[in-house]
């Protein structure tokens, strides 16, 4: 009787105990990507400027879903979709910018079965997300799509959210 108490409460405790040991390590792996985020936000405002740097804070607060989305969390990227399975990823204009130092270093595949780039860490996320946006005249809704009216839509949408950590450098 005394053995099977024991078995029950183990069968109770060790999904609980799982289950807390889980969101306790997905937590401190969101609170590491937003620390590392705002040093990024650091580096990259001397090379790209504020304007540039502001909007890749908002668009990847959005993609994100401020830092806690499933795929930023395993690309430490901003959404960027990949076309094709090899480098360049269908992103043959960054071939060159990416060169060794920022470059990704595979494929995410979400669970809606989107493929999305992978970055080593979120400074070589950031850097290209920012270089795409100077490639683009930083056009923020060439990041989305481009059909001019979705461009427009998620413009819209970017407006409506603070670049807070970049507000913070002065």
């Amino acid at each position: 009787m005394k053995l099977d108490k024991k078995i029950i409460i183990a069968i109770i405790i060790l999904p609980i105990a799982l289950t807390v040991i889980y969101f306790a390590y997905k937590g401190v792996k969101i609170v590491k990507s937003i620390f590392s985020f705002k040093d990024a936000i650091k580096l990259v405002l001397s090379d790209y400027g504020r304007d540039i740097v502001e909007n890749a804070e908002k668009i990847t607060r959005l993609e994100s879903e401020n830092f806690i989305s499933n795929q930023w969390n395993a690309c430490f990227s901003a959404g960027m979709v990949a076309t094709s399975d090899v480098f360049p990823y269908g992103w043959s204009s960054l071939e060159g910018f990416w060169g060794s130092e920022h470059k990704p270093v595979g494929i995410y595949v979400s669970s809606n079965k989107f493929h999305y780039i992978k970055f080593n860490n979120v400074v070589d996320g950031l850097y290209t997300l920012c270089q795409v946006l100077q490639n683009n005249g930083n056009n923020t809704g060439l990041w989305n799509s481009l059909n001019p009216s979705e461009e427009i839509e998620y413009n819209m949408r970017l407006l409506k959210i603070e670049a807070k950590y970049t507000n913070e450098i002065q």
